[in-house]
């Protein structure tokens, strides 16, 4: 993703903040932490995690392993409990949806 597609991403996350498209926010997030994970900005794919997370975004196993990662190799107890937070949140979604 290059610059112009990263601020297009952003600018439709600022638009469906504005409508309340849970969709729309999900897919944004998404977008953005697997910039994050290329780009290795390690710190701020954790915290985009995180993002994605709180918004129901469909993460993979791989956004999560990235993430535990940069988490255990990083001396931030911050860090830790985002990760930690992430994975509470999509094992709650989880089990409500019925989904394994």
């Amino acid at each position: 993703m290059d610059r112009v597609q990263l601020r297009a991403v952003k600018r439709a996350r600022r638009k469906a903040v504005r409508v309340q498209d849970c969709e729309a926010l999900a897919a944004c997030a998404i977008s953005l932490l697997e910039r994050s994970i290329a780009c290795g900005h390690r710190r701020l794919a954790v915290l985009r995690l995180h993002d994605a997370a709180e918004k129901g975004a469909a993460l993979t196993t791989q956004h999560v392993a990235y993430c535990e990662q940069v988490a255990k190799s990083a001396d931030e107890p911050e860090l830790k409990a985002l990760v930690r937070r992430s994975r509470q949140l999509l094992k709650v979604r989880t089990a409500s949806t019925g989904a394994r």
